[in-house]
């Protein structure tokens, strides 16, 4: 789970957030299911970049990794609904989205942390204004998603 603290802030303070994300999530998902949950908090060393698929970009952002003991959770996705629900209710200052965990789905949009890369392309001077309704119509869906609306 990607997690953004509000831009600017500083390491240790995204630190904090982070703690407090943490136990969030260990009130939501019972810590019996849990077998491991780990931070990487701030921007990666630039040789790391080729080892790391993580969209951090500051010292706001950073991810939570959860892995579930085998033999006894809940559904994968039923947890990722409830934090998608809960956790925002809980931190309205702070954004999380999943990144897809299957290569596939990361390989389909090309390792952009978005659901789904729409382009639209051309010379006909409409396209900018279907480009920017096409933007407005899909705010709606739960993960963020990115949408650059330029003219040429």
């Amino acid at each position: 789970m990607h997690v953004n603290a509000p831009p600017g802030t500083r390491l240790e303070a995204t630190e904090e957030v982070f703690t407090r994300v943490q136990k969030a999530i260990r009130e939501i998902i019972p810590p019996e299911d849990i077998a491991l949950s780990m931070d990487n908090i701030g921007q990666p060393q630039p040789v790391n970049m080729a080892f790391v698929d993580t969209p951090a970009i500051s010292s706001a952002d950073g991810e939570i990794l959860i892995s579930f003991k085998p033999e006894r959770h809940k559904p994968t996705a039923e947890y990722v609904e409830i934090l998608r629900t809960e956790l925002p209710k809980r931190f309205p200052d702070v954004t999380f989205f999943f990144q897809p965990a299957d290569i596939v789905n990361q390989i389909l949009n090309f390792g952009l942390p978005s659901p789904v890369d729409v382009q639209i392309a051309g010379y006909n001077p409409k396209l900018y204004g279907i480009a920017a309704k096409s933007s407005t119509r899909s705010r709606p869906f739960p993960a963020p998603s990115m949408c650059t609306c330029t003219r040429s």
